[in-house]
Parts: structure tokens; sequence; C-alpha cells
């Protein structure tokens, strides 16, 4: 006998067993269901998906029946898909179920069918849609069963629990993960859900099917008619729908109800009215961040929704909405009138400071800031980590509430996300980045999401109080420039790849790059860490080159700012003063510069400035710039424009004093300077700034 065959033998002993009595389930069937997932898992290869697994598949399926075997059953499923492929698996499983739904003989046998297509549903979308829509056993047990409960009393509907009734609200609610399901449901049995939301919501019974009930209605909202709304208005509201689910997660009776309300609530706080409502109720707020949900990997996903929901703002919204984006079509309730259900024609825009009120209140609760941070280290998953991300971007949306977030670990929690979606990227000089093995980037949506943050917290704080022993200030660099080099790949279509190309020419737009610039400027402003401003030239140059002469004037004026800052490393300002003729490459770049002198913008111009200003404290450059009559030219057009900023002649005169001390009175310079004489010494008496004065004397006497 092989192993597979006495596997067979063994679960189907088990099975006869637990028939009779579950007592024996932890001891015997546990253990046997992990032995076979680990042969699954450690051997498919060596199983042959008809002769091994087909016979196994009916025993596996019954083991979904029972609470404490259903995890290690779906987990066994799940495998069996990744090793054969869910087409070849499905078909056998609507086999499966078929055979199931056609034998059974008794009620308990009826919903044993019910509630195995309602698990298997997450992990098997092709094969259990196939079931509820076209499988005649399974269509014609859920009408009888339905109509047998239509024709019921609420004592009849409540039985058990309401163990009958629940199980099929809760098929309902797996299978509206499919379009025409939604609207079968919506059509066929829309009147079982109606008759269970008019059922007394006092008992605790009743409640928890309300709350599923209420979920599937919102889950479906976009295929009921509208004349349907007209005969219920007042059940089929979202005012009523929220009533019943937050009083369903107020009263915490059972872990089951608290979910199934979490679940409708993230739905509901899609819509503009009902997240204004939800952001003013404290006892709602306190519900759902209550430490055993928070801590429960179950729900997490679904709190840390609602949060997302209930921080974003409409900047963020109109662009695109960040919370439940693969489940919005279910209901679009983002434009429903609450009262009436009906679609608005105008939509109302949330109100950004109730935004910002909110989140302060969030920032300004200890213990509410506790338990989010509880909910995203109890659940590692991949949805709790994106909306975790998607809340932190929230917070430090507006710059007053960045301090907070910091201070409460966010910056950590994104550095960290972001390190740990890396492992496949490798930074280079030559196209920025390569994505290793030709792997595609996890949800660059939410990288993107978390870029922004690190920027909007590096932009508005001093770095040096920003890193400690867990985060290398360098670390940050990269992704900053991710932002950057994207958008000049967008705008000027640069022949570059970063880690979010994949999402289009539109994913980052001027006020992106522009924070993100802000940010390296902060960051290259650190004196003690040269490495960083080598980092950047290395990695950003093509891209910061290109955005000097970029059309946005407040992206022009920050990269002329990163670049004065990084003409403090040699890197950098080899790349315009190190060249030997008008032909060589760098030249081209210098006098790009020469010319960016006469920008209109004075705070662009003031960068520029400050670059020659950097650059002329060294001998070498000093006397370059002397003996360059397009350089001096520049100045002088500078100095002879009367109306010039005073923090602008200052500069030309810092610049000018460097060039003195270097130059012969032979010189172009010493000549170009000597012609405006008058003009400095008419600046000396005239200029409001000591300085300015101050330096104008200067220059005169160097030049007597």
């Amino acid at each position: 006998m092989t192993e597979i065959e006495s596997f067979k033998r063994s679960l189907k002993d088990d099975l006869g067993k637990i028939r009779k009595s579950t007592n024996d389930i932890s001891a015997t069937s546990i253990p046997l269901l992990k032995s076979l997932l680990a042969i699954i898992r450690g051997n498919n290869a060596n199983l042959a998906f008809k002769e091994d697994i087909s016979p196994l598949l009916s025993y596996i399926l019954y083991y979904i029946c029972y609470k404490e075997t259903e995890s290690p059953a779906l987990m066994i499923i799940v495998s069996l898909k990744n090793s054969f492929g869910e087409e070849l698996l499905g078909s056998e499983v609507v086999d499966t179920v078929d055979d199931m739904a056609t034998t059974c003989e008794t009620r308990t046998q009826r919903y044993e069918v019910i509630h195995v297509i309602s698990a298997v549903y997450p992990v098997m979308i092709s094969a259990c849609t196939e079931l509820f829509l076209n499988n005649d056993p399974v269509v014609k047990l859920l009408a009888n069963e339905i109509t047998f409960l239509l024709g019921s009393g609420e004592d009849q509907l409540t039985f058990d629990g309401a163990h009958h009734l629940k199980q099929i609200l809760k098929l309902f609610s797996s299978a509206c993960i499919d379009d025409s399901c939604r609207k079968l449901i919506a059509k066929i049995y829309f009147g079982l859900l109606v008759k269970t939301l008019k059922m007394d919501g006092s008992d605790e019974t009743k409640l928890e099917a309300q709350c599923i009930a209420a979920t599937v209605v919102i889950k479906i909202w976009s295929s009921i008619p509208q004349e349907t709304f007209e005969g219920q208005t007042d059940i089929l509201s979202l005012n009523y729908l929220s009533e019943v689910l937050i009083n369903g997660l107020v009263q915490n009776h059972t872990k089951e109800m608290v979910s199934n309300s979490i679940e409708g609530i993230a739905f509901l706080s899609l819509n503009l009215q009902v997240k204004q409502m939800l952001r003013k109720d404290d006892n709602f707020l306190t519900s759902l961040l209550e430490k055993p949900h928070v801590k429960n990997r179950d729900l997490a996903y679904g709190i840390l929704c609602i949060v997302t929901n209930l921080t974003t703002y409409n900047k963020v919204l109109s662009k695109s909405q960040q919370s439940m984006e693969s489940l919005k079509s279910y209901a679009q309730l983002s434009k429903v009138d609450p009262r009436a259900g009906k679609r608005r024609h105008k939509i109302t825009e949330d109100n950004d400071k109730d935004v910002a009120k909110f989140v302060s209140y969030l920032l300004d609760n200890e213990e509410i800031l506790e338990r989010i941070s509880d909910a995203l280290k109890n659940a590692a998953s991949r949805g709790v980590q994106t909306q975790a991300i998607r809340i932190i971007g929230n917070l430090c949306f507006k710059s007053e509430h960045r301090k907070e977030v910091v201070k409460h670990g966010g910056l950590g929690i994104v550095l960290s996300y972001l390190i740990h979606h890396s492992d496949e990227v490798k930074y280079n000089a030559d196209t920025f980045c390569d994505i290793k093995g030709n792997h595609t980037i996890e949800d660059p949506g939410t990288r993107l999401i978390a870029l922004k943050s690190v920027a909007r917290i590096i932009m508005s704080h001093n770095p040096n109080s920003l890193f400690y022993q867990k985060f290398d200030i360098i670390t940050t660099a990269p992704f900053l420039l991710e932002l950057v080099v994207q958008y000049d790949m967008d705008i000027n279509g640069t022949t570059l790849e970063t880690p979010i190309s994949s999402l289009g020419n539109e994913a980052v737009d001027n006020s992106d790059c522009f924070e993100s610039l802000i940010a390296l400027v902060n960051l290259s402003s650190v004196v003690n860490n040269p490495q960083i401003r080598e980092l950047i030239v290395k990695l950003g140059w093509t891209s910061i080159d290109n955005l000097m002469l970029c059309s946005n004037f407040q992206i022009q004026r920050a990269d002329l700012e990163l670049l004065s800052n990084m003409m403090l490393s040699p890197v950098c300002s080899e790349k315009f003063f190190n060249w030997s003729t008008t032909k060589d490459r760098n030249y081209r770049n210098f006098e790009k510069l020469c010319q960016l002198t006469g920008l209109a913008d004075v705070q662009s111009q003031l960068a520029v400035l400050n670059i020659f200003a950097n650059c002329s404290d060294y001998e070498l450059i000093a006397k370059m710039l002397a003996e360059s009559k397009l350089f001096g030219d520049k100045l002088m057009e500078i100095i002879k424009g009367q109306d010039s900023d005073e923090g602008v002649i200052l500069r030309c005169f810092y610049i000018l004093m460097n060039l003195l001390n270097v130059s012969e009175t032979s010189s172009n310079i010493y000549k170009q300077i000597t012609l405006l004489k008058e003009t400095i010494i008419r600046i000396s008496v005239t200029a409001k700034d000591s300085e300015v004065q101050q330096m104008a004397k200067e220059i005169v006497k160097a030049l007597n």
C-alpha cells in the first residue's frame, strides 16, 4: 500500500469517527492533515493528480465542515492549487462538490455543501462561481433552502443560533467577489437580505445575522435596481446599515459579529457622509481599536482600511482612491445619498480641515496610536502592510503632523517597508537601477506612497535628528531619487528605470518631485557626511542635470539649491569646472550654469549664484572664473541692474572678492570690475543691507 493510499484510508476512518463524535478532532485529525500537507508540499513532483490527489479531495473538503480542521484543510487546497494549477484543481472541486450536493439527504449535509463553497471561495474563485451560478445540484439546493427560510418565521430563521441563515448569508458575502454573482444575489435572493434586516436587532443572534446581511447589501449596492430602494428606503439606507454594523461592533458579542461589522464599515467608510459621521463617533473609534481586535490578524486589515479612509485628504482621494481600491467597484458608495440610497449627480467633497482635525485627534491620542501599532506588529500580511503605509502617508500629508508621525515611529515603519521590498533592486550610475532577474516590483503603488512619505518627513526635519542606529541616513538617498528620476523620465523622456516605472507617466506629479528635491537638499546639507552628496551625484546626475532647465520654476529652484549643496563634493563640482576647451562636455554644463545666472525667479538666481560663490572659495576654480569672459559678462550684467535684489548683489560681491584675491591687475575680470567702480560706490552708499555696504567698500578698496 502506497503512502497516499494509506492516507486515503486514514482520512476515511478519521472522518467516520468525527461524524459520530467530534471529541477526537484535535488528537487525530489535525496531525493527520498536517502530515498530508507536508507530503504535498515536499513531494508534489512525485504525486499524480488523478491517481493520488483526486481520491483524497472529497475527504479534504469534508474536513472544511469542522471548525477545528477548516484551516489546515484549506491550506491543503491552496498547496494543491499551487502544485497542479487552479484550472485542473478547480474542475475536480466542481465535480466533487457536485457529487456532495447530489447525494446529500439531510439538511445538515446540505449546509455542509454550502459551508464548503463559502470557505473555499476566496482561494478557488472561478470554481466556486461556477458552482454558485451554473451547477444544477447546488443551484437547486440553494433555491430550496432560501425558499424555506423566506417562508419561515423569526423563530425558524434563528433556530440553532440562526446557523442555517448565517451560512447562506456568508456564502452570499463570499460570492460577492464576482460581479455576476452580485447581480444574481440582487435579482434573485434579495428578499432574504431584506427579511434579515427587518428582524429585531436587539437580539444577539439576530444582530449577528443582520451584520452579515448589511455587509452583503453594501457589496451588491451597484447591482440593486433603483426601484428596489423606493419600497425599502428605511431598511436599505446607508444610515440604517451603518447603525446595524456599528451596533454589531460596539455590542462585540462574538468575534464573528465584529469581523462582519468591520468588513461592512470598511466599505461604508468610502461614503462621504458616513465617513464624516464615523470621525465624530468616539464610541465607534474606541470599539474599533480595542486591543483584542487590533491584535487579531483576521481583523487588523479591515480596521486599518477604515482608519485609512477616515484620514484620506481630498487631494489624495481625487488622484486615486487609496483605500479598498480593488473593492470600490462593488458599491460606488462614495457617490450615494446615505438616506435615500440614490446616486448624487453633484458630488460634495470632503472637508480637508475635518480630516486634519481627525488626524490631530489620532496623533494626540497615545492609546489609539499604540493600538494601530499593535495591528501592524501582529499582522505582517501584504494587505496590512499596504494599509499601514497608506495611513502613514495620510498622517504626514500636512507638515504640522509630521513631527508626531516621526515621534511614534512612522518613518521607521516606512523605511523598513521600502528596504524589505527592495531586495531585487540594484542601484547604479548608468540606468539608475536594475531589477534583478527580471522580477517585477510588488505593489509599486504602495511603494510610491512610502517614497512620498519619506520625502515629506525629511523635508520637514533636520536630517541629523531623524536617524539613529537602526537606519543609516544615506539609506534614504536612493529612495528620494526614485521620485526625481521618474519625474524626469516622464517629463523629458529620459531612458532610465525606477522601481515605480510600471505606474505610468502621471504617477509622480510636480509636487512629488519638488518635495523629494527639497528632502535631498536637506540631506545634502549634512556637512559631516560627504558620502550622501557623492551618492546623489552618482545615481541622480542625469535627472538633476536635466531639471536645471525644468519649466516648473519651483522644481528648477529646488534642483539648483540641491546643486548648490552638492558643489561641496568634488564629484559634482568637476562636472562644471573641470574642462580644458569649449568642446568639453563639462564646459557645456558650465555654459548652461552661466546662462542661468539671469533667471527671473530671484530664489533660483540666488541658488545659481550660491553655486559660483561656494566654488569660488577654491583657488583653482576662482582663477578659472576670473579668466572666463562669459562668466564675467554675466556677473557684470547682474550688478548693472540697479533694481537687483540686495541678496543677489551680496552674492555677486562675495564672488567678486574671491576673484580679486586671485587676479592680477591685468586680468580680464579686474578690468571688467574697474569699469563698474562707480556703480559699486553708489551701491555702497544706497544699499540698505549693511553687509552689502561693507563688501562694496572692500571691493572698491581692493581696486584702488
